[in-house]
């Protein structure tokens, strides 16, 4: 059975190709975007479960909100905390947890009913076409990791910002894949070959969510400007209001990519 997924990509910068090699990352304290009574929204590091059902494995967010803000944590539930959605372990950036019933009921309505905008920043393999895309590609309910990894581009790499218009497990992962733009550190659907980055290059950017008390429109920074990771060297689209107006507005309006 075949399910057409949807996404929407904006070119925002090419880039050099210089990225450092990967190594240990360091535990990281986990960054509070936003908090209410209600909901608390995080950034997530990369390289971190969201939870484990090895009671041994320590190394997950859950427990790293417990050991942060263990007054938070809920005994009564199997994993202590409300999630409402999960991201890749490879992926970082904005996670939602509810902290009461009613708005986890809230919360999940939303995300069920595709009301919540989720934009994510990617960096990617090759050189893209067009400045935007609007990307509706069939994927099978059962994802064959290796059988959408051979068209992988090397060398040159673009940062883009995505918006997941539908969502699967792996979804932006699968599609980036499909189109032959891997993205940079994807160990898994690079057919195991991308393994010399810090990371996979995946982030969740931006979060808006209303469920009819409460509206919240969290962001991060971007997590990919640090240091010497990668140095952009042209800028298609500046990361601004006017690139995700774009995304909400006119995506209907781009080359739909279906190969």
């Amino acid at each position: 059975m075949e399910y057409v997924e949807h996404i929407v990509i904006l070119l925002l910068h090419y880039v050099c190709n210089h990225l450092k090699k990967r190594v240990l990352s360091k535990k990281k304290k986990i960054e509070i975007i936003y908090k209410s009574a209600n909901y608390l929204v995080i950034n997530k590091p990369h390289d971190l479960l969201i939870n484990s059902s090895n009671p041994e494995n320590k190394e997950t967010l859950e427990w790293q909100l417990i050991g942060e803000w263990p007054l938070l944590a809920n005994p009564r539930l199997k994993n202590r905390f409300y999630f409402i959605h999960r991201l890749d372990y490879a992926v970082s950036g904005l996670i939602v947890l509810a902290l009461n019933k009613r708005a986890c009921g809230a919360a999940a309505a939303c995300f069920q009913n595709r009301t919540v905008s989720k934009f994510y920043l990617a960096l990617v393999r090759g050189h893209i076409a067009s400045d935007m895309l609007d990307v509706q590609v069939p994927v099978g309910a059962d994802i064959d990791e290796l059988s959408l990894s051979n068209r992988m581009s090397t060398g040159e790499a673009r940062c883009v910002l995505l918006k997941l218009i539908t969502g699967r497990r792996h979804q932006l992962r699968v599609h980036c894949s499909h189109l032959g733009h891997t993205i940079v550190g994807d160990y898994t659907y690079s057919n195991r070959r991308d393994t010399q980055p810090l990371r996979t290059f995946l982030h969740s950017f931006r979060l808006v969510l209303n469920d009819g008390r409460e509206s919240i429109d969290a962001n991060t920074r971007d997590p990919f400007v640090a240091g010497d990771v990668w140095t952009p060297i042209q800028v298609v689209h500046r990361l601004d209001a006017t690139a995700f107006r774009r995304l909400e507005d006119e995506f209907h309006h781009c080359t739909i990519i279906t190969r």
